[in-house]
């Protein structure tokens, strides 16, 4: 589950704890393999509880996805 404020995400879940993301630090739309019927996903690289994450969105279906963990 993710949270938005201002059209970014503000907290999201993983594991069954809510994480709040301290900091958006990229945003980038990837059309991915259109000529497959991939669609369009906008990808969110954030930081959050000490870790960097890549979130993305898919404003075709509306939802959203942990796409990314660093170590």
């Amino acid at each position: 589950m993710v949270k938005t404020s201002g059209g970014l995400p503000a907290a999201f879940t993983w594991r069954g704890n809510t994480l709040t993301v301290a900091a958006v630090l990229e945003v980038w739309a990837d059309t991915g393999e259109w000529w497959r019927g991939e669609p369009e996903k906008i990808f969110y690289r954030l930081t959050a509880a000490g870790g960097l994450y890549e979130l993305y969105y898919e404003p075709s279906s509306g939802t959203w996805h942990l796409y990314k963990i660093y170590d």
